[in-house]
């Protein structure tokens, strides 16, 4: 089981590289489409996007893991699969989560002491427009308002007891009225449930730190996310013109915020103070806040990762070994089947019944006629084929399984061309049946049985006959035909 996780971990990973890729250009074309849009329009797209990205990994990992043994996903999504690497990505993805989630921890820390070592000794004034603020973005938390020497900007910290630092050294720098715009902008944080938002871009971001699009998205929800506080804050101040210059005011010292902490200094304020001031929207224009304007971005993000992750996992669907009940002497060469079937257009798991039957999963196995390896190829047959195809061939490397199995894959694809050019899926098995009497008793026996009606060997017709039916319950959760091999196998 553990095995399991790990390679349903390491395949997940491996597709999030496309999958996110997928994520990141919808989240581009909507921001695109939504360039003149109202802010909150382009954010509520950025937490859909955000917030399917872990979504989708999750679900592809738990499909993986029911889906049996799948050694790699890469294939599944147009990537050059990783053999039997899948203990080293999960191992590399571990220690990037140990190292981000130690920056997190610091960080966390480093708030805490910033709050603990803040002064409740504030103006009476602050706390009653503190109050007004509040009651007007119709906060039911109690926000608790400090005094910090260690910060040069305001910021927010917490959700669920909620604090707003103020900076001591701004108190004699900044007028009462520009106070009181910058305390609006951090209440309008609160109001919006933004910190919420911003711990999933950090744990986004600890997640799937390799991959450059959860970087991309979240740094464009943060800047969407200070242009929605500033207009729900402008409206509930009630002059942007004022709002705009208590920001200007702070730009003035240009200070830098702690990267886990929700500031007044975020994006570019310069940019938002013209925004604000260019722009001639009413301000009394209503402001989704609460659980309800999150309700519908993150359903979208749902309805988002489900499409991406059925979209590339239903590509992988002819790509994979899909066989629940294939023995682990089988499953454990599912990568090599993959990228063989999807190099020469065959179906991986015929190829992985075909080396069911033919050795059992030992890529040491020689027949009495001289076939070696897991296909049972014999080298004759190799050397035909690698002339064919203008390879150099050592009768050595006939051994190895990578080698064994695309020389096979290219002689089925071979016979799948010649004799399975049936069509609609009622042929199908007849295609396969005929694939499988080639294989086992050669080109020239089938060109005959099918030009003259001349009979296929004993061995022939019973080799394909159980290729057949193991090949019609390769979608069942287990394997009569398989259970009846085991019992009639002798004992060793």
């Amino acid at each position: 089981m553990f095995e399991d996780c790990v390679r349903a971990l390491a395949a997940a990973l491996l597709a999030f590289a496309v999958q996110g890729t997928w994520i990141a250009l919808a989240f581009a074309v909507a921001r695109l489409a939504l360039r003149r849009a109202d802010a909150r329009l382009r954010y509520a797209a950025g937490v859909a996007a955000l917030s399917a990205m872990p979504a989708v990994l999750l679900f592809t990992f738990f499909t993986m893991l029911r889906s049996g043994p799948v050694a790699t996903a890469a294939a599944s999504v147009g990537l050059p699969a990783l053999p039997d690497h899948s203990g080293r990505v999960v191992l590399v993805w571990l220690v990037g989560e140990v190292l981000l989630g130690l920056r997190a921890l610091g960080g966390w820390w480093y708030l805490r002491r910033l709050v603990a070592q803040a002064s409740d000794e504030i103006p009476a004034a602050w706390s009653d427009a503190a109050a007004r603020l509040a009651a007007r973005m119709q906060l039911r938390r109690r926000v608790r308002l400090l005094c910090s020497e260690r910060t040069s900007v305001p910021m927010v910290v917490g959700w669920l007891r909620p604090v707003v630092l103020f900076p001591s050294a701004l108190m004699d720098r900044l007028r009462m009225r520009d106070i009181e715009a910058l305390l609006a902008h951090e209440l309008a944080h609160l109001a919006r449930l933004d910190p919420l938002v911003f711990g999933l871009q950090r744990l986004v971001e600890t997640l799937l730190f390799y991959h450059p699009a959860a970087w991309w998205v979240s740094a464009r929800l943060s800047a969407d996310r200070e242009l929605c506080a500033d207009d729900l804050a402008a409206a509930r101040f009630g002059n942007r013109i004022d709002y705009a210059r208590a920001l200007a005011a702070l730009e003035l010292s240009r200070p830098q915020a702690p990267p886990t902490a929700l500031a007044a200094s975020g994006g570019s304020l310069v940019s938002r103070i013209r925004r604000l001031i260019g722009s001639d929207a009413p301000l009394s224009a209503p402001h989704a806040t609460g659980v309800s304007a999150l309700v519908a971005p993150f359903s979208l993000g749902a309805a988002l990762a489900l499409a991406v992750a059925w979209a590339s996992l239903s590509t992988a669907a002819g790509d994979a070994v899909s066989i629940r009940w294939l023995p682990v002497e089988i499953a454990r060469w599912s990568s090599i089947f993959e990228r063989a079937g999807g190099a020469h257009g065959i179906d991986p798991d015929l190829l992985a019944i075909v080396a069911l039957v033919e050795s059992g999963g030992n890529e040491r196995a020689e027949s009495s006629r001289g076939a070696v390896g897991l296909m049972q190829v014999m080298p004759t047959t190799a050397q035909r084929i690698a002339e064919q195809r203008g390879m150099t061939f050592e009768p050595d490397a006939l051994w190895e399984p990578e080698l064994n199995v695309d020389l096979a894959a290219w002689y089925l694809a071979r016979h799948m061309e010649e004799f399975g050019r049936g069509t609609g899926s009622a042929s199908v098995d007849g295609r396969v049946s005929l694939v499988a009497a080639a294989y086992n008793g050669g080109e020239r026996a089938l060109r005959a049985h099918l030009a003259h009606g001349e009979p296929l060997s004993a061995e022939t017709e019973q080799y394909r006959e159980l290729v057949l039916r193991l090949w019609r319950e390769r979608g069942r959760a287990e394997s009569e035909t398989l259970r009846s091999m085991r019992r009639s196998r002798p004992a060793r």
